[in-house]
């Protein structure tokens, strides 16, 4: 209520200044008004006097045409003069009628000035008959905000009564109030005299279960330091297995450049073998058009012509089976080097996946390093900060461990991807390789050393899932200790 009061005082105050300021200004408006009525008034004074010199001016011109007619009179009575008489009296009627011009023009100047000054005062005075009547607006509106004022007045001091009797009120009830707060002032120490007993005790209790969890921290520790000599294992098993691995792939590109030279000595042993029985087989040919000849010319001995043609035919099948048997050997042969080069390329797909699993789990043991060195200092810290502190810096390890957990699910779906584009590209392979020659036999047991790296590679995925799960149970702990921290905090927040 005070305040409210003391607000429409303030508001009324301001009121009253702004009354004040406006009858000032409106008498500030009618001093200048005044002014410019003087300035009209000293100007229709000048025009009055422009008038008079006006009418002066014409009544002198009306003179002018008499004075004239009485100089046409002198030079008629004078025109038996002699001649420089008659020069001088040219010369003055020229001045006369020089003087008559000016003066001519001299009065149309004026009446134009004339006119002009009579149209100027004329806008000026409706200029100010519009401010007199805007003047008598304002006296009017002077007159109603000074009603208004007085009732202001009587509104200020009914105000003011009301005040004074606001402030016996509040007087009052301030004085009770005094009473009151002492008596709660008193009930609120005994309040937090039992919560700060209360609060001691809930700080041993944490004190203790601080402990349990730095105990737990360090198990985990350990933990981390198990799982980190796992890796560093298995990378070295991995590292072992690439060096086999590269070695394997050096000695098959040896066989594959052996394989190379023997497809060169038989397209070679093929080349001489066509072009040594090429001149046999022509021969053939021109000893059967021969036959063929002698059989149309000679009729009594084709039996035995038949017999020679039989066995030509017999040595020119026998020739083109060897050809085409040459021929098939080059097509195997070729057949096998084309397979040879797609499981080099397999080989090698298979070395860069282990390169990429290599430095995955360097990354990962890096995570694991910069995991472990968070936790450490976050234990030193839990023995420092405060509780809320040490809840963010928890939660900020499960995140980094879930984003850790989510990475190795990924890893482990693109693994898995690529181990079955793996397994779908030997299944290929299969169909294709046959089981007769010796050479196949060789990419058979190839083929079986291949399947022991993908089952390396299983097991590394199985590994991995094991990774997986400990950090699920890594996670599943950091709840239950998350969980057991809220649970502390609790009382405390309600205490707060």
């Amino acid at each position: 209520m005070r305040k409210e009061v003391m607000l429409q005082l303030q508001q009324l105050k301001k009121n009253l200044e702004t009354i004040t300021k406006i009858p000032f200004q409106s008498e500030l408006k009618v001093d200048k008004l005044l002014a410019k009525c003087q300035n009209v008034q000293n100007q229709l004074d000048q025009e009055t006097a422009i008038q008079k010199i006006h009418k002066n001016l014409i009544y002198a011109a009306s003179y002018v045409p008499q004075i004239s007619k009485s100089v046409e009179n002198i030079i008629e009575s004078n025109k038996m003069m002699s001649s420089r008489q008659k020069i001088k009296r040219t010369q003055i009627q020229f001045d006369l009628k020089s003087n008559n011009n000016l003066l001519q023009d001299q009065i149309f100047s004026l009446t134009k000035q004339i006119e002009i000054l009579q149209q100027a005062p004329n806008k000026e005075i409706i200029q100010l008959r519009k401010r007199l009547y805007e003047m008598q607006a304002k006296e009017q509106q002077m007159t109603q905000l000074q009603k208004q004022n007085i009732q202001l007045n009587e509104v200020i001091n009914r105000l003011q009564e009301d005040r004074q009797t606001n402030e016996m009120k509040f007087d009052h009830q301030l004085q009770q109030l005094k009473s009151e707060s002492s008596a709660h002032e008193k009930q609120l120490q005994q309040k937090i005299s039992s919560l700060e007993k209360d609060i001691a005790q809930h700080i041993r209790q944490s004190t203790l279960e601080i402990e349990q969890l730095n105990e737990q921290n360090t198990n985990i520790r350990k933990n981390f330091q198990d799982e980190q000599q796992t890796m560093t294992d298995l990378i070295q098993k991995f590292r072992d297995q690439s060096i086999t691995l590269s070695a394997q792939i050096d000695q098959y590109k040896a066989a594959f450049v052996q394989q190379e030279a023997k497809i060169e000595q038989l397209t070679y042993k093929n080349n001489n073998y066509k072009e040594k029985h090429h001149h046999e087989i022509e021969a053939l040919n021109e000893k059967l058009r021969g036959f063929t000849q002698q059989s149309k010319q000679l009729a009594s001995s084709d039996a035995i012509q038949r017999n020679d043609a039989i066995k030509t035919d017999s040595m020119h099948q026998v020739l083109t089976n060897q050809v085409d048997i040459v021929t098939q050997e080059n097509t195997d042969l070729r057949l096998k080097n084309k397979m040879l080069e797609e499981q080099l390329n397999i080989k090698q797909k298979a070395l860069i996946q282990a390169q990429k699993l290599r430095n995955t789990l360097e990354q990962e043991n890096d995570l694991n390093q910069k995991l472990r060195e968070k936790a450490v200092n976050e234990v030193n810290n839990l023995k420092q900060d405060s509780e809320q502190i040490i809840i963010a810096n928890l939660n900020k390890v499960i995140k980094d461990q879930q984003d850790l957990i989510t990475k190795l699910k990924e890893k482990q779906n693109t693994q898995t991807q690529e181990i079955q584009k793996v397994q779908t590209q030997k299944i290929n392979l299969t169909q294709k390789i046959p089981h007769t020659d010796e050479e196949y036999v060789q990419v058979r047991k190839e083929r079986d050393k291949f399947k022991a790296l993908s089952q390396t590679l299983k097991d590394k995925i199985v590994e991995i899932e094991l990774q997986a799960m400990t950090s699920a149970l890594i996670e599943q702990e950091n709840q239950d200790i998350r969980q057991r921290r809220i649970k502390l905090l609790a009382p405390m927040q309600k205490m707060k």
